[in-house]
Order: C-alpha cells, then sequence, then structure tokens
C-alpha cells in the first residue's frame, strides 16, 4: 500500500489529535469513500466493518500466510506446531 502523504495541516492534526500511523494505514485499507462538494473525498471505516475487523482480529491467532517470492499467497494455515524461520531471505 502507498503510503498517504500528509500535508503540513494534516501532520499538525494528527498529532494533536493523537492519531497514529498505524489507524490512518487501517483507514486508507479499509476505509469507504464518499465525495464531497468541493471534490474532496472522506474516508472513514464504517461501524459494520469495524465490528467485522474486531471479529476478524479476535480469531487471528495462529493464523499464517506463506507467500512464494514473487509476493503470491501459496496457502493459508493455523500454526498449530513451531515453523522453522530462516535467518535470511531467499
Amino acid at each position: 500500500m502507498d503510503t498517504l502523504r500528509l500535508t503540513q495541516h494534516a501532520q499538525c492534526r494528527k498529532q494533536q489529535r493523537g492519531i497514529s500511523d498505524l489507524q490512518i494505514r487501517l483507514i486508507q485499507f479499509f476505509g469507504e469513500d464518499r465525495y464531497q462538494k468541493g471534490g474532496g473525498t472522506v474516508t472513514f471505516i464504517s461501524d459494520k466493518e469495524i465490528k467485522n475487523l474486531r471479529a476478524a482480529l479476535d480469531r487471528i491467532d495462529n493464523v499464517a500466510l506463506i507467500k512464494t517470492p514473487t509476493e503470491t499467497a501459496a496457502t493459508v494455515l493455523h500454526m498449530t506446531r513451531p515453523i522453522r524461520f530462516s535467518d535470511y531471505a531467499s
């Protein structure tokens, strides 16, 4: 996901309001856009989507994604036993 560029004003408001970079990334990824008069867009996560995200996070323990070197998902699994990790990327 591309990093959202923040104006100096947005950076200042983010800091004043205690909004984290992670929160902004989550809104970017899971949010829905609504257009405003004047050409702007409001992006937010709906109450229904927040409920779905919370439920998914409650069930995410020990879930893993195995990816190929080309960033393709090869499989998903529950890590029910230890997995051997390499100290380097191929």
